[in-house]
């Protein structure tokens, strides 16, 4: 951990040690609903509309379910159990709806009952919405060249507030693949509390990237169950703090007024109640992955930089753009639609222009050679196979155009020692650096070549997204 004048940055451990004994800056304890709506009330959010789904007398939203885990880096329903809660195998698979681990005593309270029900009857949907998924949907676009941009040169005359770039396999500025910093983004979606910090922090701990910087994750976090001391504690020790709606109930259907409440509010909960400044808050992932135009605007138009809903398919599916685990393409603004599969989306999204919002797509992992695994499935367990199918997959990144590489996760579904072995390989390699998502973006914004890294990371203690720096513990 870098130290300079002013002190060192605390380790998660740490801050985590402090919030649970009541000396840091919040309070220790989980958020429980009802506080989370009077702070919304108080904040003049309209939290009964929160309440309902959009698609009332539909429990399942006719979605993926958990339609984030229905992508290859979503490793399976194999669990990690703390000690002490052997006798708790229940396979939840959101932390926002599981506290099995807790050992607080909330097994019983119905606020936790529900949350599981609604994740029972939410997974059911993942296997009619996988035969779905091969058949062809409404606004999916099967061509390159449905995707027009001007040429760059253009783009970077636009006067897009967070910049213009075109969705390309090519690296900015005329970089060539060699001149590349490769970078990692290390994702965790959901609640974060009691029961999945443990994994969390056994995950994050003990790894530096090639600046010798502690690694950076991003956590796109619902705010429903979500323990505040803990989101802190994580933005404290420079992960960053992103949003995933209230109640985790939001879908393609709606609407604009629902987004603004779940955004808005996701936003303003977790800057009050986690003391985070709110323009570190400044990216989203859509639950279930379920992106639509309006979510995007209210995006764009309060000021956010980026979204990161739509993944990005390769070998057995057809791509708009990239060409394989070794031509994927790069974050991009949607100043002239999006460059990417519109799948599972109403109207055509090649229509869409939203200005200054980057995309950073999320790609999937390809099947290489004869491994048996096709793209875009659950690893339901994850044995050496998928730990190599995953290098395989991340060699062809590195030695292809170098562009971002992602483990998008969930905490309750994580393998540990399997999730620690591939970071341990990935961070081995030269020139590779875990960065949050908005890092990532900063960069796209501003590139610089592998070898001036050093003066896009001139420290290794800034927290959250910004450059706002957490509180300094005293010598």
């Amino acid at each position: 951990m870098h130290i300079d004048d002013d002190g060192a940055v605390p380790e998660l451990a740490d801050l985590l040690a402090d919030a649970a004994e009541g000396r840091g800056a919040m309070p220790s304890g989980a958020l429980d609903y009802a506080s989370m709506l009077a702070t919304m009330a108080e904040l003049d959010l309209d939290s009964a509309d929160m309440e309902e789904s959009d698609n009332e007398g539909d429990d399942d939203d006719e979605s993926f379910g958990d339609e984030e885990d229905v992508r290859m880096q979503s490793f399976g329903a194999k669990r990690v159990i703390p000690e002490g809660d052997e006798g708790d195998d229940d396979d939840d698979d959101d932390g926002d709806d599981d506290d099995d681990n807790d050992g607080g005593g909330g097994g019983g309270d119905e606020r936790w009952a529900a949350a599981e029900k609604w994740a029972s009857e939410t997974h059911a949907s993942i296997a009619a919405a996988e035969r779905e998924a091969a058949a062809p949907a409404h606004g999916r676009r099967a061509a390159a060249e449905d995707y027009v941009c001007a040429a760059q040169a253009d783009c970077d005359l636009a006067s897009s507030p967070h910049g213009c770039h075109c969705a390309s396999r090519s690296p900015p500025a005329g970089l060539s693949a060699a001149q590349m910093p490769q970078f990692v983004l290390l994702t965790y979606d959901d609640s974060v509390n009691p029961s999945v910090m443990p994994l969390i922090v056994r995950t994050l701990e003990g790894h530096t990237s090639a600046n010798g910087c502690s690694l950076r994750a991003t956590f796109f976090i619902s705010t429903e169950y979500t323990d505040m001391a803990h989101v802190h504690a994580l933005w404290a020790a420079g992960h960053e703090i992103a949003i995933h709606t209230v109640t985790h109930k939001t879908g393609y259907d709606s609407t604009k007024e629902r987004w603004t409440e779940e955004i808005l509010g996701c936003k303003a909960t977790l800057s009050k109640l986690g003391h985070i400044p709110e323009d570190d808050i400044v990216g989203m992932r859509a639950p279930f992955l379920q992106y639509s135009l309006d979510q995007l605007r209210v995006l764009q138009e309060n000021g956010f930089l980026y979204d990161s809903s739509i993944r990005e398919y390769g070998n057995q599916w057809t791509s708009l753009l990239s060409g394989g685990p070794a031509a994927k393409i790069y974050p991009y603004t949607m100043d002239y639609g999006v460059g990417q599969m519109c799948d599972w989306t109403h109207g055509n999204c090649q229509d869409w222009r939203l200005p200054g919002l980057w995309e950073v797509p999320m790609h999937t992992i390809d099947q290489m050679g004869d491994d048996p695994a096709a793209d875009a499935n659950v690893i339901s367990v994850m044995d050496n196979s998928d730990v190599q199918q995953m290098m395989d997959n991340f060699d062809a990144h590195y030695n292809g155009n170098r562009a971002p590489f992602g483990i998008f996760l969930h905490a309750t579904r994580m393998v540990y020692d399997q999730i620690n072995d591939i970071i341990n390989q990935m961070s081995a390699y030269p020139d590779v650096y875990f960065v949050t998502t908005a890092q990532l973006v900063e960069w796209m914004r501003n590139p610089v070549p592998k070898d001036q890294m050093a003066s896009f990371f001139p420290t290794c203690d800034v927290a959250g997204a910004g450059a706002h720096r957490p509180p300094r513990r005293p010598r």
